[in-house]
Formats: structure tokens, C-alpha cells, sequence
């Protein structure tokens, strides 16, 4: 399920108990029928009002975030229209270091005996090297997920819509 849709029926079906309790606040609070529904109607007006800017706010971090996807990959292009060879491997060099890096340092719990005092630093920088060297290097490369594809189908549809 795309993001946004995703946060669209969290708040959604977080409205509608929202509003079910203010109704009941208000059954309270009220004298009469008509000031009740009164206040139940312009509760819900604020609330689908609120939701709607959540649902916006959360369409434009998803387009965000692929723009900057889209121009990481459209510099890669760039890259492999130049001359110099060095230049046009630049990023297949460095992203084959870091990978290797990762591995050789996870490698190394293996065969290195670490102070245990230091054991909460290396497994942070482990958790750093694994997820941002490995994930985020397979994922420049090749994609992130099924989910991913799905989000960029969402917002081609909302992008259309405009």
C-alpha cells in the first residue's frame, strides 16, 4: 500500500473515533439536539480538514524523496556521457569500497576478539555500514522494493490528476 494512502486511512479511521467521542463530549455538553449536531458537524468539518492536510503533507514528502532519488540517478546518467573513464566508474568504484568495507568489518567479529567495553560502538558502526552502505548501495543500483514501485505509481497518479 502506497505511503500516502497508507497515512490517509490511519488518520481517516483515527477521524471517525475522533469524531464518535466528540459526538458523545458533546451529547454531554449541550442542551439541545440541533446545538449538538451543530457542533458535531463543524467538529467533523475540522477534523476531515485536518486530515486532508496530513494526507498532502505526506504526498508531497513521498514526491520529495523520489525527486531526490530521480536526480541521484539522473547524475549517474550524466556521469556516463563523459570522456574520463575514472569519472564514468567513479560511483561503481566507490559503492564496490564501501560494500567491501562493510563485509571485511563484519568479517572482522569473526576473527577479532574486541574489547567488550566497545561493544555498543562497534554495533552501532555496524548497523550504519550494514544499512547504509549495503541497503542503500543495492537500492541506488537496483531499485529498493515492490512498495517503492507502488509509491511512484501513487504519485504518477496524483501528478496526472493535477
Amino acid at each position: 500500500m502506497p505511503v500516502p494512502k497508507f497515512l490517509a486511512n490511519i488518520f481517516s479511521n483515527g477521524s471517525s473515533n475522533l469524531i464518535e467521542s466528540i459526538g458523545k463530549v458533546a451529547d454531554n455538553l449541550f442542551t439541545s439536539k440541533e446545538e449538538a449536531a451543530k457542533f458535531k458537524l463543524e467538529a467533523e468539518k475540522e477534523i476531515n480538514r485536518h486530515v486532508e492536510v496530513m494526507a498532502e503533507h505526506a504526498n508531497k514528502v513521498t514526491e520529495l524523496y523520489l525527486k531526490d532519488v530521480a536526480d541521484a540517478r539522473a547524475m549517474q546518467v550524466e556521469a556516463l556521457k563523459q570522456n574520463d573513464t575514472f569519472s564514468k566508474r567513479f560511483v561503481y568504484y566507490f559503492a564496490m569500497l564501501m560494500v567491501l568495507l562493510t563485509i571485511g568489518y563484519d568479517f572482522c567479529f569473526f576473527f577479532v576478539k574486541f574489547p567488550p567495553e566497545n561493544k555498543d560502538l562497534l554495533n552501532m558502526i555496524a548497523g550504519v555500514l550494514n544499512t547504509s552502505c549495503l541497503v542503500m548501495i543495492v537500492s541506488f543500483f537496483f531499485g529498493s522494493s515492490m512498495g517503492s514501485a507502488d509509491k511512484q505509481k501513487q504519485i504518477e497518479k496524483l501528478m496526472n490528476e493535477k
